[in-house]
């Protein structure tokens, strides 16, 4: 299967990358991780079949993509950045239970610092895939692995490195990074999983890299936005075994909940590079109010779903945008500051919402978010499209 997906990968990107303006340089690069497993939930502790507690891990990947020389203006605005496609796979503590994961996905490297010589750089670095072949929970056949829900994961790496240019067309590299695995509760349970550690990277260029005859161009902007955008997600939560005692376990029967949102922020462009701002989000979910009553057979359970005016609550937000182009990745920390009395469901009074935003040049914006609350657990995945409103335009 890996060998399959890896000849899959390298004709994709092959084709991507002569699709690439004749400036850019393609490139190969290797990486190998070791670290650790953070101890975020019973299964990793020892709850689980072998009674182990899951500690280490240790990674590989491809990447298949270029390194921008300034053939668009972005390139030399962001100091040069690499990025394209990956493949990804990690060898985990106790794969009987958790599997062995391969993940394919994007990458960006941005240019933290780069010296005059172009021999050493700084760089930042972001992930983005979707990763599959876990062994997900099953009540009969897998019942400790609370970590992973699902057969198919996101997948989320950030990362920092340096590299030295051994040669012209080759480079050698160190650093560190975080990877993140989860569904986004679109499947329960699902802990998600953490892994921490230390890399190695080694990358091969088809052309010697020259950034001296490169005009960069002017980074500082003073543009406004309203954004609006629409949110919709699915998310689901355990039944209750103690009033349900016919389930045998809280994740048999799960129910499956619909979330909205609406929001509306403001935000200040002070650089090519990034917005900030702030706005009010509303979110509409099924799940406040919402009660569970068993079926006929008395063995299944169906929802009976509160009053309209019980499922909403509203929040405000400070919100941030790192900017690729058209591309961008925003970030936001939010309060709600109402919610419905007299129910015994209750969000987080905080939440989080990070993820990715594209938008087109009529103004009209789509992309996907992970809502979160405590900064570390997913309340749903939001699949979103807006429309930006320019309020001042820098000529």
């Amino acid at each position: 299967m890996g060998r399959v997906l890896l000849i899959a990968l390298l004709l994709v990107a092959s084709v991507w990358v002569k699709a690439q303006d004749t400036r850019s340089i393609p490139m190969v690069s290797v990486r190998a991780d070791k670290g650790s497993i953070t101890q975020t939930n019973d299964f990793l502790t020892g709850t689980n079949a072998h009674g182990v507690k899951m500690k280490d891990y240790s990674s590989m990947m491809i990447e298949i993509g270029v390194q921008s020389q300034g053939s668009k203006t972005w390139h030399s605005q962001y100091d040069f950045p690499s990025y394209g496609v990956g493949l990804y796979t990690a060898t985990l503590e106790n794969q009987g239970e958790i599997g062995r994961p391969w993940s394919l996905f994007g990458f960006y490297r941005g240019t933290l610092w780069r010296s005059e010589s172009a021999n050493h750089t700084f760089r930042y670095n972001i992930e983005a895939g979707l990763a599959w072949n876990w062994r997900c929970y099953d009540e009969n056949t897998n019942p400790y692995n609370i970590t992973i829900g699902s057969p198919v994961t996101a997948h989320i790496g950030l990362g920092l490195d340096y590299s030295y240019r051994v040669c012209k067309n080759l480079q050698i590299g160190v650093g560190g990074g975080f990877t993140h695995f989860s569904n986004g509760a679109v499947r329960k349970p699902n802990k998600g999983l953490n892994l921490m550690g230390a890399n190695v990277r080694l990358t091969y260029l088809l052309r010697e890299e020259k950034y001296g005859n490169v005009l960069r161009e002017p980074t500082k902007m003073n543009e406004n936005e309203i954004d609006f955008t629409l949110g919709m997600g699915i998310k689901r939560y355990e039944c209750d075994t103690v009033s349900h005692p016919e389930l045998t376990t809280p994740f048999k029967l799960g129910s499956r909940y619909t979330v909205s949102t609406f929001q509306a922020v403001f935000l200040h462009q002070y650089s090519v590079k990034g917005k900030y701002g702030a706005g009010l989000n509303v979110t509409y979910d099924d799940w406040l109010g919402s009660d569970t009553r068993t079926k006929a057979d008395g063995r299944d359970v169906e929802v009976v779903h509160g009053k309209t005016s019980k499922r909403i609550n509203l929040g405000v937000i400070l919100a941030h945008e790192f900017c690729i182009a058209r591309l961008s990745i925003p970030t936001q920390l939010g309060f709600y500051v109402y919610q419905p009395s007299g129910i015994e469901q209750k969000k987080k009074r905080s939440f989080q919402r990070m993820g990715v935003k594209y938008t087109f040049p009529v103004g009209i914006q789509t992309g996907v978010n992970i809502f979160a609350h405590q900064l570390s657990k997913a309340d749903f995945i939001e699949w979103h499209l807006g429309y930006r409103l320019q309020l001042s335009r820098q000529k």
